[in-house]
């Protein structure tokens, strides 16, 4: 059977408890402090000191892909180990993350390479590894793989309210939410990702109802009679995760559910008190 290595990067969100037995291995992106203070996500940089300082701090950050280098180094390390390699990786609309891998693939010869851009980030990037993951272990071919991956995205789901719109703004990938921009500042804003990027759903103007609305968006376009996997991210607002979450289980027939912090690479474009739901409905 042919040893498979899934790679992923650090805003796929996964819990590290899944890593050893499913093959995976992370490549950090970055959060790039002022002009000397850089950081990798969710490895040098605790993520409640991150939302803590986010919301105080005068110089907001900014963030960076990964290296080829970076790419290129767990490659080389995984080629040693492994007969083939799947990358699935933030959209390429919403960072260079991609581009990077796919040049590093380029000058790595010892073990095919696959890179995937799974046009969405979060839990629903994180579906996608797990899926794959699966898949290897029950020794499906890597081509099955792959078109299994592409037959995914369609089914995955990724919904998510932010209390503001300054972070979007500020980190440039605000997409099709910009038809927000200029209304009144007491709305809380249900945003998507379609096509891989960041698109507006609607406007609420209180957050409880927000969080209903948010779980009703995706009961509109599901088959509520059918599994879910369901993930839950938040930046640093474990009490409207835990709302969302249990809204979830009355509305869907839960398959699994995964709660987990958003990591300070993306909570730096979506800002604190931002909660995510994500769906995954297999066929």
């Amino acid at each position: 059977m042919t040893r498979i290595a899934l790679v992923t990067d650090s805003t796929a969100c996964l819990p590290y408890d899944l890593f050893p037995e499913n093959h995976i291995y992370e490549v950090p992106l970055k959060v790039n402090w002022g002009n000397e203070e850089s950081y990798r996500d969710r490895v040098e940089m605790d993520v409640t000191d991150f939302y803590r300082r986010l919301k105080t701090s005068k110089v907001m950050p900014a963030t960076s892909q990964p290296s080829i280098g970076d790419f290129y180094d767990q490659f080389q390390k995984l080629s040693m180990n492994y007969d083939a390699i799947i990358a699935i990786l933030i959209s390429s609309d919403l960072s260079g993350t991609v581009a990077s891998a796919k040049a590093a693939a380029e000058q790595c010869h010892k073990v095919p390479v696959h890179i995937v851009d799974s046009r969405y980030t979060s839990l629903a990037q994180g579906f996608m590894v797990l899926e794959a993951a699966r898949l290897a272990q029950e020794g499906r071919e890597i081509n099955g793989i792959l078109q299994f991956l592409e037959d995914m995205k369609p089914r995955l789901l990724a919904h998510f309210c932010v209390d503001t719109l300054e972070f979007l703004r500020r980190g440039g990938r605000i997409g099709g939410a910009s038809a927000f921009i200029g209304t009144t500042l007491k709305i809380h804003p249900l945003l998507h990702l379609a096509h891989g990027r960041v698109e507006a759903l609607e406007k609420v103007r209180t957050k409880e109802r927000a969080i209903k609305r948010l779980v009703k968006s995706v009961a509109e376009r599901v088959d509520i009679d059918r599994p879910l996997k369901i993930g839950v991210v938040h930046a640093n607002d474990p009490l409207e995760a835990k709302r969302v979450s249990v809204l979830a289980q009355e509305t869907f027939k839960v398959d699994s559910i995964t709660i987990g912090d958003l990591s300070p690479v993306l909570g730096t474009h979506v800002g604190p008190g931002t909660v995510g739901l994500l769906t995954y409905q297999g066929i």
